[in-house]
């Protein structure tokens, strides 16, 4: 059984194509934006005995066509439960590192369910240890 379905309650009953995961994580970031300057990026942390233990889809695009800033933002993050913020906070943290990589601002901006649900939540307390503030529906950082 393929990643994070190997331990679920599922695992007997559902399969997950690598192959098919890497279509829909670029359809989702290509049906995102028309921009051409759009970039997306697929980071997976996998457990050392195979299998999922965290994933992020993102993308970065520009802000404003007026401007040389960009807004980089999650369509899918997902931790495995029991995984750890190691693994969880890592997707995000390597996510980060390569959209910083461009030669102008990047302002980061992700939807956290349980974070903006529960502001006592564990993802929104490493969250916020992270840097991120809660701006209406969003933890946002930079700029």
């Amino acid at each position: 059984m393929d990643l994070a379905l190997a331990s679920s309650k599922f695992a007997g009953r559902v399969h997950i194509d690598r192959n098919a995961l890497r279509r829909v994580a670029m359809d989702l970031i290509s049906g995102q934006t028309e921009a051409p300057q759009c970039n997306g990026r697929v980071i997976v942390a996998e457990k050392s005995e195979g299998g999922l233990s965290a994933l992020f889809v993102g993308f970065v695009q520009p802000l404003y066509a007026c401007l040389d800033v960009s807004v980089a933002s999650d369509l899918i993050w997902f931790a495995e439960p029991g995984s750890g913020a190691r693994a969880s906070l890592g997707v995000l943290d390597a996510f980060i590192e390569w959209a910083d990589s461009a030669d102008h601002p990047v302002l980061h901006r992700y939807a956290i369910t349980d974070a903006i649900t529960n502001p006592d939540a564990i993802g929104a307390l490493l969250t916020r240890r992270h840097g991120f503030r809660l701006v209406g529906g969003l933890y946002e950082k930079g700029l």
